[in-house]
């Protein structure tokens, strides 16, 4: 009996020997492959972990450096197109500040005023007259907007979500075009304005695109009245002080008279009793 027990226990250790010693040749073959694969599971994780957290970075410093160009009320078009090379890729940073500079061009074009130009305070007008824009210049800028906001509008074209700044590139494509007189041009690109809208579920500003096509060469610039036809205002002095039409002044010398140059006019009104010659 003590001598089966001796043999159990002798083989019971010969098993766990062998256990044990194919473990260790199991280690041994497969510890380094093992140890890389985990290393490069590691890295991977955290090489993940820290681009989002760049990415994530990258689109808070965006929007914060939009929003501190835009928060004066008065932001320069050569820093917003700075951002939006800066950040191009970024969400939608690149297309807003671009767009944004659009809007700059075109209202510097309506108003006839250079963007960021000093304004008197009393008249609004600029403090200095070189910053009133001649119809040269207002053309430049009308063309730099059409060729912005079609920029934009490209960059957009089919994305997913962009369907919204599509169609306010597009109608501000059409509105330069208007300016610069290309009506057909202005109508076909406020149609596409129209179809981009309507595609991305946004009816309003696709009806808005349609009667702006429509209504596109109808009015062909404001026109001022003429100044004499201006009435003045209660308290304003006339520029000049009117000729009046006195009957006792402008009358002829006799009223009676009907036409110019006859002589019966143009004698001196006298008695005819005290100036005639005596009669013989």
């Amino acid at each position: 009996m003590d001598d089966r027990q001796r043999q159990i226990r002798a083989g019971a250790g010969l098993e766990e020997s062998r256990i044990n010693q194919e473990f260790i040749d199991f280690l041994t073959k497969w510890s380094t492959p093992v140890l890389w694969l985990l290393v490069i599971i590691g890295g991977a994780w955290w090489g993940l972990r820290y681009w989002k957290q760049h990415k994530i970075a990258k689109v808070d410093a965006a929007f914060a450096s939009y929003s501190e160009a835009i928060s004066g009320g008065n932001p320069s078009p050569p820093s917003l197109k700075s951002i939006a090379a800066e950040y191009s890729g970024v969400k939608s940073v690149s297309a807003l500040a671009l767009l944004d500079t659009v809007d700059i061009y075109l209202r510097a074009a309506t108003i006839g005023i250079e963007p960021g130009a000093e304004l008197d305070p009393a008249t609004q007008a600029p403090a200095n007259p070189s910053d009133l824009l001649d119809e040269d210049r207002v053309r430049s800028y009308l063309a730099q907007a059409r060729d912005l906001a079609r920029q934009v509008a490209d960059s957009v074209e089919g994305q997913a979500g962009k369907s919204l700044i599509g169609a306010r590139a597009w109608m501000r494509v059409a509105a330069a075009q208007e300016g610069l007189g290309a009506t057909d041009e202005a109508k076909a690109s406020y149609a596409r304005a129209a179809e981009v809208a309507r595609a991305g579920g946004y009816e309003a500003i696709a009806i808005v695109a349609e009667e702006r096509a429509a209504a596109a060469g109808s009015v062909a610039g404001v026109v001022l009245p003429a100044a004499d036809l201006l009435e003045p205002l209660p308290g304003e002095e006339p520029a000049e002080t009117p000729v009046t039409k006195d009957p006792a002044i402008d009358a002829p010398a006799d009223a009676s008279s009907e036409e110019p140059g006859d002589p019966s006019t143009d004698a001196p009104v006298s008695d005819p009793q005290s100036d005639a010659p005596a009669q013989p």
